[in-house]
């Protein structure tokens, strides 16, 4: 949930000569492996892309769990059987085949739209030349995860560029709700960008096709870039914020231990909780 707690540090997995190695590192301006080994909730682990939480993540759903849901649920179509067995797609986006920015930009549309995946197309409609549709886009869709699971995600991923410490706060929009991720690959060969409004979902890439390693003065500024392409289109849209569905409530939760706050915590923040967690009551 929100405030849930996870230490920021690797799991061990086997390498290619099968040896135990300690993965994945943080990847930071400042190089090195990064590891801070404090506990964080959840939303600052997202907020501040620590790789740390979606590999123990994963190591709890398996691998295989995880690539079956980005395939069957989230259409993405370049898995490969490494991808499904191994830990580096499903948890940092390492996939043997690249991914297509459109199905990344899709995956995210679920954080959205209440949890809802429709197909992606590139029309809306086609009209003849007396104005009559000839071809409409379906509006069918596949409820992938829950409402409220949905909402809060949205909420977390408000926080990379709201929060002082997130990835992407050069995106942030004056009038308009703006959630979003950043990514980063090995070796900085990759840099993306996914912003997603009410209105409006879209992403960035930026790279070379060669696979070189970009300089050092991008590596943050795919937020920017995403500003500057997107940003006045953003702006413009009619919705400014995201409907809050019934299930969700924004409460407080107990900064020392991450459960919901009773009256005797001493200090306390603000998050977004499933109706069902709240109670989760710290008693300490």
């Amino acid at each position: 949930m929100w405030s849930t707690k996870i230490k920021d540090e690797p799991i061990v997995i086997k390498n290619a000569q099968g040896q135990n190695e300690k993965w994945p590192v943080n990847y930071t301006d400042f190089g090195g492996d990064n590891w801070s080994y404090r506990e964080m909730f959840t939303w600052q682990m997202l907020s501040q892309s620590k790789n740390t939480a979606p590999a123990q993540l994963v190591q709890k759903l398996t691998p295989e769990y995880c690539a079956n849901f980005l395939k069957e649920k989230l259409g993405i179509t370049t898995l490969t059987d490494a991808d499904m067995k191994g830990y580096s797609g499903v948890t940092v986006g390492g996939f043997d085949a690249g991914l297509h920015l459109s199905e990344l930009v899709g995956a995210y549309m679920i954080f959205g739209n209440g949890g809802r995946k429709y197909e992606l197309s590139y029309i809306n409609s086609i009209e003849d030349a007396q104005g009559k549709t000839i071809f409409e886009k379906s509006d069918g869709f596949k409820q992938v995860i829950g409402d409220d699971t949905a909402y809060i995600m949205n909420r977390m991923m408000r926080t990379v560029v709201t929060d002082p410490n997130g990835t992407g706060t050069n995106a942030r929009l004056a009038t308009t709700d703006l959630v979003a991720k950043t990514g980063t690959s090995s070796n900085w060969e990759d840099l993306t960008f996914v912003g997603c409004t009410p209105d409006l979902i879209s992403g960035v890439w930026i790279g070379y096709d060669n696979h070189k390693t970009i300089p050092t003065t991008y590596y943050k500024h795919s937020d920017a870039l995403w500003k500057s392409l997107f940003g006045e289109i953003a702006e413009a849209g009619e919705n400014k914020e995201f409907d809050v569905p019934d299930s969700v409530v924004r409460t407080y939760y107990c900064t020392q231990t991450g459960l919901i706050a009773s009256k005797t915590c001493g200090t306390k923040a603000e998050g977004w909780f499933k109706k069902s967690q709240l109670g989760n009551v710290c008693t300490h």
